[in-house]
């Protein structure tokens, strides 16, 4: 049996990362075309939930309400 793998450091920089956004940049553009920053971190909070869901065996509780704020034009 293999261990498990420690998220814990990866998951305190994800926090100190997200700390530093401040709420008037979730509207702001990424590299992605017509996605916000708020778009992004509105998928990785998804992709979270889900990993948890997956490794409680949760049944799915489909995609996290979107972030507000307009999206880019494009």
């Amino acid at each position: 049996m293999t261990a498990p793998v420690d998220l814990e450091p990866a998951a305190a920089r994800l926090a100190r990362l997200l700390d530093g956004i401040p709420d008037d940049r979730l509207t702001a553009p990424t590299p992605c075309a017509r996605t916000t920053v708020g778009d992004l971190l509105n998928h990785l909070l998804g992709l979270a939930e889900a990993f948890r869901g997956a490794a409680e065996k949760a049944p799915d509780p489909g995609p996290p309400p979107p972030v507000p704020g307009p999206s880019p034009p494009g």
